[in-house]
């Protein structure tokens, strides 16, 4: 796999509405022509967006995936594949760092795999289930939002209206300090806790979860960008 030296960090920049890539010394070494980008490299590529298609890149500049996407997620690694889910045609599969195809164009929408876990949710016909590192659905697609299991493998799902948790398997389980009726209301059920909302790093792909609208607080650092190891949190839709 690919190793970044010193000098091959690099830092996304933006001005007037382009996107492009500096060193820690301030020297531009990737141009500023790009209308969007990912935030960091991994296994020596990072997406970026130009003339309305995304592509991926290297260090240099180099084009190594062509720009034919209408949408690109950062890879993550899984085993010893890193994948990237890319949306072409209105529809969304995976692929490797070499542009190879390992999960079909196929989905309406897909989360990134979560950094080291071999499993992500997608959605078919408007309904979210989940799928393996090979493609093979092992949650139905029946739910109508998108799920993230946590580290205990139990995921928040809500089907038809009402909330619940469900584990790795798909089965229904209790969950302490949770109502499973989105809509009771009343003041005596102790239970209800506040909303909760799924995030991701737009940088590393770290999956978390937090209350209301507050971005999640974790004791992690985000270990796919260097100046500061800050997260960057994106709302899972």
């Amino acid at each position: 796999p690919y190793k970044s030296e010193p000098e091959d960090v690099l830092v996304a920049v933006k001005q007037k509405g382009k996107w492009g890539f500096f060193n820690f010394k301030g020297k531009e070494v990737i141009p500023m022509k790009y209308e969007d980008c990912h935030f960091s490299f991994y296994s020596g590529v990072t997406g970026v967006k130009l003339n309305g298609k995304w592509g991926f890149i290297d260090h240099k500049g180099v084009e190594k995936i062509p720009f034919q996407y209408d949408d690109a997620k950062s890879f993550s690694p899984i085993g010893s594949d890193n994948y990237a889910g890319v949306k072409m045609n209105d529809k969304w599969g995976f692929i490797n760092e070499k542009g190879k195809e390992l999960i079909p164009f196929k989905y309406e929408d897909v989360l990134s795999f979560p950094r080291g876990k071999a499993s992500t949710c997608v959605k078919i016909d408007g309904k979210w289930g989940a799928i393996d590192q090979k493609g093979k659905m092992f949650i139905d697609a029946e739910y109508d939002e998108s799920f993230v299991f946590d580290a205990g493998g139990e995921a928040r799902v809500k089907k038809d209206g009402r909330q619940f948790y469900i584990n790795i398997i798909g089965r229904e389980i209790e969950k302490s300090n949770y109502s499973s009726n989105a809509n009771n209301n009343s003041s005596s059920n102790t239970n209800t806790p506040k909303k909760t909302t799924n995030y991701k790093c737009k940088r590393c792909n770290m999956s978390a979860v937090s209350n209301d609208d507050f971005q999640p607080k974790v004791n992690s650092k985000c270990i796919r960008y260097n100046a500061g190891n800050s997260h960057y949190w994106e709302k899972v839709k």
